[in-house]
């Protein structure tokens, strides 16, 4: 077993991970965020019921990228304010709007980031 894009490496025929895996794939293999299904939704439930008054929807991604691009389009939106601040040299993912957020030295930051 070899990690993947999105998964982690859980080591080689441990019994216990073996045992999940196959109660698992009885259920669902895999569905991306795309497809809801019953866990998206009780999962769901359970993380806005522990948010605080006034949020009562969530919103699922696939990777840190995808949610720290959305939590920087949050941001903007609640304040009105284009511009945000960032730590130098810091990596927040690789797509185009927090490219923009990494210092100018960064490897990425050569003409290709909008």
């Amino acid at each position: 077993m070899i990690g993947g894009l999105g998964s982690v490496s859980v080591g080689h025929s441990h019994p216990r991970v073996t045992e999940a895996i196959n109660k698992q794939a009885e259920k669902l293999v895999h569905v991306s965020n795309i497809f809801i299904n019953d866990f998206h939704v009780l999962y769901s439930e359970a993380l806005a019921a522990k948010c605080p008054n006034g949020v009562d929807c969530v919103f699922l991604v696939n990777s840190g990228s995808e949610a720290n691009e959305m939590a920087l389009n949050m941001i903007r939106l609640a304040t009105g304010r284009p511009k945000v601040f960032t730590f130098r040299g810091a990596c927040h993912g690789i797509v185009s709007g927090l490219t923009n957020l990494a210092s100018k030295n960064h490897a990425i930051d050569n003409g290709y980031a909008i």
